[in-house]
């Protein structure tokens, strides 16, 4: 039953650190987006 537990735990653990690694990974390609809008914005 331990074991059980603790490799549900590990899985959920691997979702959400999956779920946390996507959520950053869109955050810094909408910044990257941002500066470069920025950028060509200021050209005109």
């Amino acid at each position: 039953m331990k074991e059980d537990f603790e490799l549900f735990k590990d899985i959920m653990d691997h979702r959400e650190s999956s779920k946390l690694e996507w959520v950053i990974l869109v955050l810094i390609l909408v910044e990257v987006v941002d500066v470069f809008a920025v950028r060509i914005l200021e050209l005109f």
